[in-house]
């Protein structure tokens, strides 16, 4: 499950007001001294998605914690476990940038090098305003042409030779100051997106500094991964009362004052006895009854 920005907001807005300025300020984010944790959340989390967004990207369509997460990776080529939710994998982040994974303080344990490998070069941008501001100039002087030529337009087709190229070259030129102005302003506007778009760079205490000050009730955190607090099972208290009551009640009275009945071997060297001399009989009157059978067998 994906965690937005609103949910990000509210686990931190439970964070010590001097945890969350801490962070805020290893970022270069001034704070007030009086600002609770409400304040310094919204804060700190309006800073995060702006330095890891464009404006447009922010407002149209915002990255939850785990995008930002798995692109800070694939920027500084660290592995991650896709199976683990968002804020697992913004621990094991950490774990792999940082020596101690608790405090704000641990920021300034931050290598230099992976900031410098998260700063995105601007040549993107300057390539784009290059562009825009030639479709720009090349409408203005395809307008320019128009004008000037727009006198002599019905006198272009009579050149002898060159007239038919002329009309040709001249309607190339309307179209060109037909779409050249929309066409530089929406590169114009792209480009200025792509300069104010994401910086990692500067991005990356603020995301560390989330796994290290939210809170983390009822949980036990270990250098390798988060495990979850499981209180043990209790037996409810009816059926640890009854169970006492069933035992005592399935007892004799010799049991349950912990003696053992007595036992009458005499008695039950009668009763063997008894049912050897019976499972003899038995077999005498079997065996009389077949002798019986083969003599009347014999006469016939």
């Amino acid at each position: 499950m994906s965690v937005a920005r609103e949910s990000v907001r509210e686990v931190l807005a439970g964070s010590d007001p001097t945890s969350l300025r801490a962070v805020l300020e290893s970022a270069g984010i001034s704070t007030k001294e009086n600002a609770d944790s409400d304040i310094l959340s919204e804060k700190l989390v309006r800073a995060l998605w702006w330095r890891t967004h464009t404006p447009i990207g922010l407002f149209a369509v915002p990255d939850s914690l785990g995008k930002l997460v798995d692109r800070t990776a694939k920027r500084l080529k660290l592995p991650l476990d896709e199976a683990l939710d968002d804020w697992d994998r913004l621990d094991s982040l950490t774990e792999q940038l940082l020596t101690r994974c608790e405090g704000a303080d641990a920021l300034a344990e931050l290598d230099p090098k992976h900031v410098n490998r998260l700063k995105r070069g601007q040549w993107l941008a300057w390539t784009g305003a290059s562009v825009a501001g030639g479709t720009a100039a090349s409408g203005y002087l395809s307008q320019q042409l128009l004008r000037v030529t727009a006198p002599y337009r019905t006198l272009l087709p009579l050149i002898p030779g060159v007239g038919p190229t002329l009309v040709a070259v001249r309607k190339g030129v309307e179209q060109v100051a037909r779409f050249s102005t929309p066409v530089s302003i929406t590169l114009a506007l792209a480009s200025a997106n792509q300069a104010l778009g994401p910086e990692y760079d500067r991005a990356l205490a603020l995301l560390l500094g989330v796994a290290l000050v939210r809170p983390r009730s009822q949980e036990r955190y270990t250098p390798s991964k988060v495990v979850p607090f499981v209180q043990p099972a209790a037996t409810p208290p009816q059926e640890a009362a009854s169970e006492p009551a069933e035992q005592a009640a399935s007892q004799t009275p010799e049991e349950s004052f912990g003696l053992a009945p007595d036992v009458d071997v005499a008695a039950e060297q009668e009763a063997a006895a008894e049912l050897e001399a019976a499972a003899e009989l038995e077999v005498a009157e079997e065996q009389e009854v077949h002798a019986v059978s083969e003599q009347t067998a014999a006469e016939e």
